[in-house]
C-alpha cells in the first residue's frame, strides 16, 4: 500500500509541475497570437477573427481581454455588423487609462464613439467625446484630435446628421492637412443637406480635395473627386461646372472612371434638352459599353429622348 501511495504522490506532483510550468508558455501564445490578430486585422481581417476564435473560451489575463476585445470590435466595426458584446471596449478602454497604454487607449476611444453611436447612446457618446477632446487637448495631441473629429464626422454621417458631420470633418481639417479625403467629405457631407444656397461653401471643399489630391499626385482620388463633385453640380443644374470637372477627368484618363464621360455628358445634354448633343454621347456609351443594361434601354430609345422633349 506504502509503494502505491508513493506512486500516486509522485503522479499528482509531476502533473502539477506540467501545468503549472504550461501556464506561462500558454500565457506566451496566446499574447503572440493576439499580436497576430492585430497585424492581419486590416489586411484580412476573416483570418484575424479566426486567430480571436480560436483563444475566445481561453482563460485571459486583464492586459489579455483588454486585447481581445478590442481587436474583436474593432473586426466587428470593420466588417460593419456591430454587437451588443461590442460594450466590452469599455473594459479595454478603462484597462488602457489605467496602465497608460497611450495607443491602445486612443484607439479604443475611437472604437468606444463608434460602439455608442451604433447603440444610438447620445449621453455616453458626448461624454466619452467631450473625454476624448480634454485628453487631445491637454496632451496637445493635434493627430488624435483630428482622428477623434473625423470619427465623429463619420459618425454623424452614417447617422443621416449631415449638418454636424459637415461641423466636425471642418474641425478636423484644422488639425490635419495632408489627407485630401477630409476635405472631399466635408463637401459631400454639405452635398447632402441639398441646399443650394451652400454651393459657394461646397465649391470651397471639393476644390480643396482636388486640389490637395493633384499635389499628392493621387490621380485616382483625384478622378473620383472630379466624377462625384460633377455628379453634384449636375443635381444643383450647374452644368457649366460640371461640364468643366469631365473634362478635367480626361486629363487624367488613364484612370478606369474615364469611361463614365460619355454617360454623364449625356445626362446633361438630356437635362438641358439639347438632344443632338445629348445624342453624340449616347452613340459614345454604345462605343464603350457602359452602364447597367437598364441604363443602356432607357437612354438609347426614342421613347427616352421623348421624356426629355416634352
Amino acid at each position: 500500500m506504502s509503494r502505491y501511495f508513493y506512486l500516486s504522490i509522485f503522479i499528482f506532483a509531476v502533473g502539477c509541475i506540467s501545468f503549472f510550468s504550461a501556464c506561462p508558455q500558454k500565457t506566451v501564445q496566446i499574447s503572440e497570437l493576439l499580436i497576430q490578430a492585430d497585424s492581419l486585422m486590416y489586411p484580412y481581417t476573416d483570418s484575424a477573427e479566426y486567430i480571436l476564435d480560436k483563444i475566445a473560451d481561453s482563460p485571459l489575463s486583464d492586459r489579455q481581454k483588454a486585447d481581445y476585445w478590442r481587436l474583436r470590435t474593432k473586426a466587428h466595426i470593420m466588417k460593419g455588423k456591430s454587437t451588443v458584446e461590442d460594450s466590452m471596449i469599455i473594459f479595454s478602454l478603462d484597462y488602457y487609462k489605467r496602465q497608460e497604454l497611450k495607443e491602445e487607449m486612443k484607439e479604443s476611444y475611437k472604437l468606444a464613439l463608434n460602439h455608442f453611436s451604433w447603440k444610438n447612446d447620445s449621453s455616453s457618446y458626448n461624454r466619452l467625446m467631450r473625454e476624448a477632446e480634454n485628453y487631445a487637448e491637454q496632451n496637445n495631441d493635434s493627430l488624435f484630435t483630428y482622428i477623434i473629429f473625423r470619427s465623429i464626422a463619420n459618425d454623424c454621417r452614417n447617422a443621416g446628421d449631415y449638418e454636424a458631420a459637415y461641423r466636425y470633418y471642418v474641425k478636423a481639417s484644422e488639425y490635419h492637412f495632408s489627407y485630401p479625403s477630409t476635405f472631399y467629405m466635408a463637401g459631400l457631407s454639405l452635398s447632402s443637406l441639398n441646399n443650394k444656397q451652400k454651393l459657394d461653401s461646397l465649391d470651397y471643399w471639393m476644390n480643396r480635395a482636388i486640389q490637395s489630391a493633384e499635389e499628392k499626385n493621387d490621380i485616382r482620388s483625384l478622378n473620383h473627386y472630379y466624377r462625384n463633385y460633377a455628379d453634384i453640380l449636375i443635381k444643383f443644374e450647374e452644368y457649366d461646372k460640371a461640364i468643366n470637372n469631365i473634362r478635367m477627368m480626361k486629363r487624367y484618363g488613364q484612370d478606369s472612371l474615364f469611361s463614365a464621360q460619355p454617360y454623364m455628358m449625356a445626362k446633361i445634354f438630356l437635362q438641358k434638352h439639347e438632344l443632338d448633343s445629348a445624342q453624340y454621347y449616347l452613340d459614345k456609351m454604345l462605343e464603350q459599353d457602359f452602364g447597367t443594361d437598364e441604363n443602356r434601354s432607357f437612354m438609347f430609345t426614342r421613347k427616352g429622348l421623348g421624356l426629355f422633349q416634352e
